[in-house]
């Protein structure tokens, strides 16, 4: 065999430079050269290693990713105002009513044809003022948290509307030209207890007191506009404490005048919860006057319904026609008048304490009852 001498380059790129390794081996030339299976793996294990350490770079372990936070999201601003929408239509007919001036605390609209209308408000409370030539000036409260939808209504003027009547019903204009009382008025349907003897122990005949409870029982719808019947109706012998829900009534022979001088046929609490009825059954009896409806009752049913009248909140009002009259007239007829109906289902559509002219008050009216006959 011959020696020949030969040289293997391995390129290794260390400082831009290429690195020789020699190495020596004998060749066979008649076959070819196989180097023993230690010296190829010796070989390739100094060829790897040289590599590594001079052509792999740095050996510093990898820096671990860092991931990015998210971004912090800032939750909006809560609300601090809300809309009020309304539709406005007529209390007396129910029609929509277009053309009113509308304020909303600071601003200012008019009701679109159909009545509606909106305005965005601070949180809190906001008055709402309605004012129109065809209208009773109106005024309500309305609170303000969210969006909300209102509806609200106003007396039209003119048709069955008699303005001066109805402060006359409602607000005592009648017997005191110079005072406007509050709305005064049943927010339930009202329970009766009826004594059915007078202060004297004498019991009232069984016509008398089954009229009486009659002209109760037709009349509380009539006067309520169908919102209120009677509850419950009891009769006893002994006179009962006061009971919210409750209207006593009690029978009495005595002699009570007025201002006037005239004979009282009855007295009752205006509109008052727990609420009382006298019957003056005997009244004026020096006279001979008394307030029966002959061959019916020791006690005309116009005067019961008079009283029930004034213990669900109506005033002296109108003319000898209407039962709400302070004179004499038929006892024997309990009917409203037409006007008086009309009115007092105007007054049922408002709330205890409302004022004049129509303006929905924040407080409720004194609990001081007021006694008229």
């Amino acid at each position: 065999m011959t020696p020949t001498e030969t040289r293997d380059y391995e390129p290794c790129a260390v400082d831009g430079r290429v690195r020789e390794l020699a190495g020596r081996s004998w060749i066979d030339r008649s076959r070819p050269a196989m180097p023993s299976a230690r010296s190829a793996l010796l070989l390739l294990g100094f060829g790897l290693l040289v590599c590594c350490v001079n052509c792999g770079g740095s050996n510093s372990p990898t820096a671990p990713s860092v991931s990015t936070p998210p971004p912090i999201t800032t939750p909006p601003p809560a609300p601090t105002s809300a809309t009020i929408s309304g539709r406005i239509t007529a209390t007396n007919g129910g029609q929509a009513l277009a053309g009113i001036s509308v304020n909303v605390g600071s601003a200012s609209m008019v009701s679109d044809a159909l009545g509606n209308f909106s305005s965005t408000q601070p949180f809190g409370s906001s008055r709402i003022t309605l004012n129109g030539s065809s209208i009773v000036p109106r005024s309500v409260t309305a609170a303000v948290s969210m969006n909300r939808a209102l509806s609200l209504d106003a007396i039209v003027l003119g048709g069955g509307f008699d303005l001066n009547y109805y402060r006359q019903l409602v607000r005592n204009t009648l017997d005191a030209p110079t005072t406007s009382e509050p709305l005064r008025r049943w927010t339930q349907s009202p329970s009766f207890y009826m004594k059915i003897s007078d202060e004297n122990g004498v019991v009232m005949d069984a016509k008398t007191l089954d009229s009486a409870e009659n002209t109760i029982r037709r009349m509380v719808p009539e006067w309520t506009n169908g919102q209120f019947s009677v509850a419950a109706f009891e009769r006893g012998t002994a006179l009962r404490e006061s009971r919210v829900g409750w209207i006593n009534v009690n029978w009495s022979n005595r002699t009570v005048l007025s201002t006037n001088g005239t004979a009282r046929c009855g007295q009752a609490n205006i509109g008052a919860n727990p609420g009382a009825i006298d019957l003056f059954y005997k009244a004026n009896q020096n006279t001979g006057f008394y307030c029966r409806c002959p061959g019916v009752s020791e006690m005309g049913p116009r005067v019961v319904s008079h009283e029930l009248g004034h213990a669900l909140g109506f005033w002296h009002a109108g003319t000898i026609n209407d039962v709400m009259y302070p004179g004499t007239g038929d006892y024997c007829d309990a009917t409203l008048s037409v006007r008086e109906k009309y009115h007092a289902a105007i007054a049922y559509r408002r709330p205890v304490g409302n004022l004049d002219p129509d303006s929905d008050s924040l407080n409720t009216i004194l609990s001081t009852p007021m006694r008229v006959q």
